[in-house]
């Protein structure tokens, strides 16, 4: 694990499961079991972020629409993200071209899965059937793009072409298996 991400988990050493939240400007960490320097909201409940988010996750309120899906994908992954759609993301540079995706879904979510090859599966729940056409070919467009800008790198581009896409009515999967370092040979 790159040196960041291990500083950013040590705290959560004694923990079991782990749940990130974003406001697109400040994050929230619940956890199940005891974190160093977070406010225990139950026995087995850890929350670290600012006093506002704190507050804001302690206070009663009725579950996101957003949960759903993350509950389907948390049932069978490890690590998984869940993003609501309809609205861009604070992204920079090139990774800003993913909101031309993220505000054709009402949720997307992506998984991992570590084996002797790790599987990554991003999930697009759009609002219609034809929202679902339009992100997979903006989709097919960004990968193409992807492909050509990796000419110079022929092992990048092989993984970029392996990815499979299908699409369901109104979602849309995209799925990619890869040994470890040739996914780290993505990362910049």
């Amino acid at each position: 694990m790159p040196p960041a991400a291990s500083a950013f988990l040590e705290p959560f050493h004694g923990a079991h499961s782990l749940l990130i939240a974003s406001t697109g400007a400040e994050l929230l960490t619940i956890a199940r079991g005891v974190v160093t320097g977070a406010t225990q909201a139950a026995p087995d409940l850890a929350l670290l972020g600012s006093p506002t988010l704190i507050a804001a996750a302690a206070a009663p309120h009725p579950a996101p629409a957003i949960l759903a899906a993350a509950e389907i994908v948390a049932a069978g992954h490890p690590v998984w993200i869940a993003v609501r759609g309809g609205a861009p993301l604070p992204l920079e540079g090139n990774l800003a071209n993913a909101n031309n995706l993220v505000t054709l879904a009402d949720s997307l979510t992506l998984s991992l899965a570590l084996r002797d090859v790790v599987d990554l599966e991003l999930t697009a729940r759009c609002p219609s059937p034809a929202a679902a056409v339009e992100f997979e070919r903006r989709l097919r467009a960004l990968l193409s793009l992807a492909i050509a800008a990796n000419a110079r790198r022929p092992e990048i581009a092989a993984l970029l072409r392996s990815v499979r896409l299908r699409r369901e009515e109104s979602t849309v999967h995209a799925a990619l298996s890869a040994p470890p370092d040739a996914l780290g040979s993505l990362l910049p």
